[in-house]
């Protein structure tokens, strides 16, 4: 362990292995020589504020002489910028940890970022509670309660906490104009936003699907179930991020108001044999795995549209 640094310097120990230079003799008695490009077993990295990681490989685990786990961990003090992206290219083993302040989770920790199949079954904590089990690549913890970022295992998966919930209502009660009554109101129309625990963005290339999402709404009657393809009506998908934003369509021409009927619509997102046309942000194509480029697997999001306002 290194402990803290009233210089703002980052102090790393133990099992950091550097691509090409390992840390200074001086600040050990017997020099590391760690696999270059991972955190080794009982390594360290500690800093009161650190912007972007890149770990080439794993951030190892492992056990000690007593049967615990080693102290392999990447602390910070201070939340990161919500720009900032930590990619480990290999796995969080189990025994690491990453250690984050209160609402310290305000970026994105990207693992497997090599795409070799690598695992996330080690911890990321905020203020000392282990938010996110070993259990990854899925949590239900909401972004907003951990600082509005997010930890994705590629390929990066849907994030149904952070996305638009199932049922949003139009109106809202609230007071208008001059009278002191409650009156009920409509609510401007929000976009749908789909998320992901990881950066993604459009996939380019021959034989992928198009459009990325089709997009249906529940009529009754008639064929499909009742879904009507309204597709065409979309400007389909935009703000890339971790999120994609689809906003109310717009029928009617010049001068129409952007809407969305008091119907449930459902967003699926395309394949084409076993790839997509969203791609998981940053992370490196691998002839050897399948598909053979990181797509975000494919998922299906329904919201609800209603109308109700309990003025009683």
């Amino acid at each position: 362990s290194t402990g803290s640094d009233p210089n703002n310097r980052v102090l790393i120990g133990g099992g950091w292995g550097g691509d090409e230079v390992y840390p200074p003799t001086s600040i050990f008695s017997t020099p590391p020589s760690p696999t270059p490009g991972q955190l080794s077993s009982g390594g360290t990295l500690v800093a009161r504020k650190v912007s972007d990681i890149q770990i080439a490989k794993s951030i190892a685990g492992g056990l000690d002489g007593t049967g615990g786990t080693t102290n392999t961990r990447i602390t910070v003090s201070q939340p990161p910028a919500a720009s900032a992206i930590w990619r480990i290219g290999g796995s969080l083993a189990s025994g690491a940890r990453i250690e984050l302040p209160a609402n310290g989770l305000t970026h994105s920790i990207v693992i497997n970022n090599a795409y070799t199949g690598a695992a996330w079954s080690g911890t990321v904590s905020i203020a000392g509670n282990n938010v996110f089990p070993q259990s990854g690549p899925y949590y239900t913890d909401i972004p907003r309660s951990v600082g509005g970022g997010a930890v994705g295992l590629a390929r990066f998966r849907f994030y149904p906490a952070a996305s638009t919930p199932t049922t949003v209502n139009l109106k809202r009660i609230g007071l208008t104009g001059t009278t002191a009554e409650l009156q009920c109101i409509d609510r401007q129309h929000p976009p749908v936003i789909l998320s992901h625990y990881g950066p993604v963005g459009e996939a380019t290339g021959a034989n992928l699907p198009s459009p990325i999402y089709t997009i249906e709404r529940l009529d009754g009657g008639g064929s499909n179930g009742g879904w009507t393809d309204v597709t065409s009506q979309f400007s389909n998908g935009a703000n890339y991020g971790r999120d994609v934003r689809i906003d109310p369509p717009c029928v009617g021409g010049q001068g129409c108001v952007p809407t969305w009927q008091t119907k449930t619509y459902r967003f699926t997102l395309n394949t084409a044999g076993d790839a997509t046309k969203l791609l998981s942000t940053g992370v490196l194509d691998n002839s050897n795995q399948s598909p053979t480029k990181p797509y975000v697997p494919a998922y299906t999001h329904s919201v609800t549209f209603v109308a109700s306002c309990d003025l009683a």
